[in-house]
């Protein structure tokens, strides 16, 4: 049973935030803590040009423990050569001092904007300031979630509390993100907490298992970040142990698959220059992956995106990006529902355009291709003349 209330802080965690001069008047860094040693995984961009932070947290996550993260927005730390690696583990010393945690005790990550060094001394400059102003506050964590955002309108939270026999722990999600989303994660960070007792290993499963039907099945605009990150930290205050049975497991994979789907929809919902959102479903292919294939093959569709913006409901559009993932279908099979209606039968396009289909603010596709089980889904956003103003002037 799941309880939803506003904001659900895990029991253990802290953080805090602040403007460090990265943005001007705006919040740019933060800091989030447990109060014990937490077990720890993640995931992260599979782009071969990664950011520093993320080469440094990868092994760091390795280890399966952590105490906490610190995060900055407004700089990337990306294409910044062996001083940009040198300059994440300056910050990681600093804070690690502040907060009297060892330097392999915490992760790092930053998102902004990629190719110039990252003012160190701005960041450190604000380590004890930071480190007195922790709070377990659910205000606080907002405050946080609004300083690693970027070109974000919002900030994105989800938190529940799960109630079980045995009974209760909760877990609690942050995400950013709004443009360079897609596939395998995006320009996004994420970090998750749970007062649930974990081990590292099963973490690092069922985080696996939830980014892959969550944040791996969304898509704004069809590009791939060098900074994407996904943290999960765990520290057992609960006393609730996951490890302790697979009801248990279960129980807490569907909670953490919950906070996962949650985010990944507010960040296509809050794609740049976005004003719908549509969902991709394929059915019929003759495996998972090739559903998913023809499934990112419509949802990046800059015809179909400009449909969608545009309210013109050309089904033609569809069916020829489908057709042109690569993957072999029978024509004369292929079946396309738009809001349940049927569009497409056999192979060919029905009478029934209707304007009222593309002007909703969520649009479902399901797609046929044949009479195999391979089945995907994948959230997009339609592409908007806002999103072209945005991404041209983002280093002005």
């Amino acid at each position: 049973m799941l309880w939803k209330n506003s904001i659900i802080v895990p029991k253990g965690f802290l953080t805090s935030s602040c403007n460090c001069g990265i943005k001007k008047n705006r919040p740019d860094l933060a800091i989030f803590l447990s109060e014990t040693i937490a077990s720890c995984a993640g995931t992260f961009t599979t782009n071969r040009v990664q950011a520093a932070p993320v080469i440094i947290s990868r092994n760091i996550v390795k280890r399966g423990y952590v105490r906490g993260i610190v995060a900055n927005s407004g700089n990337a730390n990306a294409l910044t050569g062996k001083e940009g690696i040198e300059d994440a583990k300056e910050i990681i010393r600093a804070f690690s001092h502040a907060l009297g945690t060892g330097e392999n005790e915490l992760l790092i990550a930053s998102t902004g904007v990629i190719g110039i060094r990252i003012p160190v001394k701005k960041i450190i400059s604000k380590a004890e300031f930071l480190v007195k102003n922790l709070s377990y506050d659910s205000e606080s964590f907002i405050n946080s979630a609004k300083a690693i955002m970027t070109t974000d309108s919002f900030y994105k939270l989800k938190s529940e509390k799960v109630k079980t026999k045995d009974g209760e722990f909760s877990i609690l999600g942050i995400a950013k993100g709004a443009g360079m989303i897609c596939p395998e994660m995006a320009t996004m960070l994420c970090f998750i907490f749970t007062d649930a007792l974990a081990s590292s290993s099963t973490l690092k499963n069922v985080l696996k298992d939830a980014v892959e039907v969550s944040f791996n099945r969304i898509s704004v605009d069809g590009d791939r970040s060098t900074n994407d990150t996904v943290f999960i930290l765990s520290n057992g205050k609960s006393g609730i142990s996951v490890d302790s049975s697979k009801r248990m497991r279960k129980i807490f994979s569907e909670a953490l698959q919950n906070i996962c789907n949650g985010l990944a929809e507010d960040i296509v919902r809050d794609g740049e220059g976005a004003t719908k959102i549509f969902l991709v479903h394929v059915m019929g292919a003759k495996n998972n992956e090739m559903a998913k294939k023809i499934a990112y093959s419509v949802a990046n569709s800059l015809l179909v995106k400009t449909a969608v913006y545009g309210g013109e409901p050309n089904y033609g559009r569809i069916a020829a990006s489908a057709g042109a993932a690569g993957v072999k279908f029978n024509p004369f099979q292929l079946k396309i529902w738009v809001n349940g209606k049927l569009v497409v039968s056999n192979g060919r396009m029905l009478e029934v355009k209707d304007k009222r289909s593309f002007s909703m603010k969520k649009i479902n596709f399901k797609i046929r291709v044949g009479k195999g089980k391979g089945e995907a889904y994948v959230l997009s956003s339609d592409l908007s003349t806002e999103y072209v103003k945005l991404n041209a002037g983002y280093m002005t």
